[in-house]
């Protein structure tokens, strides 16, 4: 059996479980999917999660191609309406369980991170904690966005954990601790992320479950600086390990031992400092390390020196880049920002149901044998390709081989230390009208 047989059967699995059991994923369990229609519970979830660029009807006909047996947009609709978002999560996370998992260092190597996500929504007061301001001056219009923040596995490139908040109220580092406490990830795990996540809080909370992390934090010792305040060298480079019993108050004990004591100012966690616990000790590394064009990054970490040397951990950081391509790919090529819908319920739905394609396509493409080394440069599946080939395979369009087959016919080099400048862009919500087909 071809791999892309075992992940496709594996998917219809769980989704026939679920459509057995669909008191669970659906508002009204008397009612909702109870008669035999044209859109059953599966067909309803499979042509969300295989959404295009195009309208609702034209995706409904090239997942339902037979004329006799289309349902029209306004029927679909109404189905739709029926499932609850656990119906999709629930997808998300089953589908995730039963495949193997590569590791790096003997580390699952996981990202957090946050992407803006720009969704058509009317201009109405429910709407107003998701609307986002521009600060173009010749453009007044507010943006409506969600923020979706995502944990993910840069080895097997797949998403293991998401939550969507509206953009205006959202909080990076509360949205992690709940995802780490949910556990929707593989454990023994490394957590890389970027500026904004250095909280102690977190970083207890992830040495509490016997997991690691590499944050990175501000380069500088100015105010807010999480490295001000220890007896670190202002200039070059450096890697120290230090050791302090944290705490919020102040008495004459901790002014009296400023070398064992390190006074922080934080909200109380059952993980970190709290009422019965005011002191808590706690080892982090800090490391100050240089890029090849100069510029400054200090890492913080709790993993040992001996084994995790600075050079090391300027490469395992690097990979960390992933997440920000993966987002892209997400959004662009598998047609996240052409939404189908202005209202919340549904808008959410197509995240989770994009994530859930996204999986399944980096699920094929995972396993997939092929000769790497081609010349110059090491060669990898074309993942715009792949995720057309999989949404096809998904429809019924192609048959396992052809799945496979095409995907391998389209390879892109791996350039490995390119960089780029940002370009800053206007967020802008594709509309639902006008549509290219």
């Amino acid at each position: 059996m071809k791999h892309a047989q075992k992940v496709k059967k594996r998917y219809l699995t769980i989704l026939n479980d679920m459509a057995k059991n669909r008191d669970s994923y659906v508002k009204n369990p008397e009612k909702d999917f109870t008669r035999k229609r044209k859109l059953s519970f599966q067909d309803t979830i499979n042509t969300i999660v295989t959404y295009d660029a195009g309208s609702i009807g034209r995706c409904i006909k090239r997942y339902i191609p037979k004329i006799e047996k289309t349902p029209t947009t306004s029927a679909f609709l109404q189905q739709q309406k029926k499932l609850k978002l656990s119906a999709f999560q629930t997808l998300f996370y089953r589908f995730n369980d039963p495949f193997p998992d590569k590791t790096l260092y003997n580390l699952h190597i996981l990202s957090v991170d946050g992407t803006g996500v720009t969704v058509p929504m009317d201009r109405i007061n429910e709407n107003k904690e998701y609307a986002r301001v521009r600060t173009n001056k010749d453009c007044t219009r507010p943006a409506y966005q969600f923020h979706v923040s995502c944990i993910y596995d840069l080895i097997n490139e797949r998403y293991c954990d998401a939550y969507i908040e509206p953009f205006r109220t959202h909080s990076e580092t509360h949205v992690f601790s709940v995802m780490l406490e949910r556990k929707n990830f593989p454990q023994k795990a490394l957590f890389i992320a970027d500026r904004g996540y250095e909280s102690y809080l977190l970083m207890a909370q992830i040495q509490h479950d016997g997991n690691y992390f590499l944050i990175r934090a501000r380069e500088d010792f100015g105010q807010g600086s999480m490295i001000k305040g220890y007896p670190f060298p202002r200039d070059g480079t450096f890697d120290k390990t230090v050791t302090y019993n944290y705490t919020k108050t102040q008495n004459k004990r901790t002014k009296a031992n400023p070398e064992l004591y390190k006074r922080v100012a934080t909200r109380n966690s059952p993980y970190f400092i709290n009422k019965e616990r005011p002191y808590v000790k706690m080892t982090l590394r800090f490391v100050m390390i240089v890029l090849p064009n100069g510029q400054k990054e200090c890492l913080i970490t709790n993993l040992p020196a001996n084994k995790f040397p600075p050079e090391t951990l300027k490469k395992l950081y690097c990979i960390r880049w992933k997440i920000e391509t993966s987002f892209r790919l997400i959004k662009y090529s598998a047609n996240l920002l052409e939404f189908h819908s202005k209202k919340i319920e549904f808008l959410q739905q197509e995240i989770w149901a994009k994530m859930i394609f996204y999986n399944f396509t980096t699920t094929i493409t995972q396993h997939l044998r092929y000769k790497r080394d081609r010349g110059k440069y090491q060669y990898k599946p074309n993942m715009t390709n792949a995720l057309q080939m999989c949404k096809d395979y998904l429809r019924n369009a192609k048959t396992p081989n052809d799945v496979e087959g095409h995907i391998l016919m389209e390879m892109t080099p791996i350039r490995d230390g390119r960089s780029f400048k940002r370009d800053k862009s206007r967020h802008q919500s594709v509309f639902t009208t006008f549509r290219h087909n």
